[in-house]
């Protein structure tokens, strides 16, 4: 096998055993692509494991089943143990993947020829993502764009300020080089999650490219790590779920300000300084002030009083957020 034109997918379980074989076809089965399964298991008590060791004497080839030699558990600790082990391979090319999803057949052979379009001759961190259909357990349709679902900005458009702290990539629907891999991984402590990670450092120290596809079926139930939530529903201030969500932001605000940080502190930074993550990373230092007055720049769309006020609040506690972190 000739790995250079051959994708590593990093593939992280936890009691998956309902969906798991859905997602294992679907990966093995892509066309006119050389695909090498990496997969660790956080721990499972159910089918999982022994699952993944059927698939891996029937496709011995195509998988490699690496052993969880840590106490960390939950679903960033699985991917920084799989990227890390990603950086002794020789593979050039990489996928994350999730154990529910299923893959679209020809998901793998477009955003590889989308990367190696772009890379070129060139070394430099790339990562190509696609768009999604939302579907149900079933695989029933939901809807046929997860961003328009979500809605998610336009891909293309979305940049710095916003993207300190808004991601629109999703892990399982993308692609990346071994430069951003050498560049991202190992997963520093205190992020949220990988794929956002990824995506900063694409965006900051090489590309970040959309292929405006729906390339994976992204299976929506009740044990969703992350899941989906409709746009008109996250709207609406008649719902519980936007009240809880606002709770949620104020805890997680913080991870946002400390990822950029991180960023800064990467080696070679100094070349590609960016004024908006630059002061983003130092928002909980500045005076109550500063901070105030800096809303419109991070958050151009608190258009409603309810919501200036909300960041308002945000913005008064940020110091307080920052030190219990």
């Amino acid at each position: 096998m000739d790995n250079n034109q051959s994708v590593a997918v990093l593939l992280a379980t936890y009691n998956g055993e309902k969906y798991l074989a859905e997602q294992l076809d679907s990966i093995i089965k892509q066309k006119d692509i050389n695909v090498h399964i990496i997969a660790r298991d956080d721990g499972s008590t159910d089918k999982t494991v022994a699952m993944l060791h059927q698939y891996s004497k029937k496709y011995a080839h195509k998988i490699t089943i690496i052993s969880k030699n840590s106490n960390e558990n939950g679903h960033l600790a699985n991917f920084s143990a799989l990227c890390e082990y990603a950086l002794t391979t020789s593979f050039e090319y990489f996928c994350f993947a999730d154990q529910d999803d299923v893959w679209h057949d020809n998901k793998l052979n477009l955003l590889l020829s989308r990367l190696m379009k772009a890379q070129d001759s060139l070394s430099v961190p790339l990562l190509v993502h696609s768009d999604m259909r939302g579907v149900d357990e079933t695989l029933s349709l939901i809807d046929p764009s997860f961003i328009n679902y979500q809605g998610l900005p336009e891909p293309d458009k979305h940049d710095f300020p916003l993207f300190c702290h808004q991601n629109f990539v999703t892990g399982c629907a993308t692609m990346f080089n071994r430069d951003l891999l050498e560049v991202a991984a190992p997963l520093p402590q205190g992020l949220l999650v990988h794929d956002y990670w990824f995506a900063l450092n694409a965006k900051v120290f090489g590309k970040l490219i959309y292929e405006n596809s729906s390339l994976v079926d992204y299976r929506q139930h009740g044990v969703n790590s992350i899941g989906a939530t409709k746009i008109t529903v996250q709207r609406s201030y008649v719902r519980s779920y936007i009240y809880k969500m606002a709770l949620r932001y104020l805890k997680i605000f913080p991870s946002y300000i400390h990822q950029c940080k991180l960023i800064t502190q990467q080696p070679g930074y100094r070349q590609h300084a960016n004024d908006y993550l630059n002061g983003f990373a130092k928002l909980n230092q500045q005076s109550l002030f500063a901070r105030i007055r800096l809303i419109p720049i991070y958050f151009p769309n608190a258009n409603s009083l309810m919501m200036k006020a909300y960041f308002v609040f945000l913005m008064t506690i940020l110091p307080v957020l920052v030190n219990r972190k």
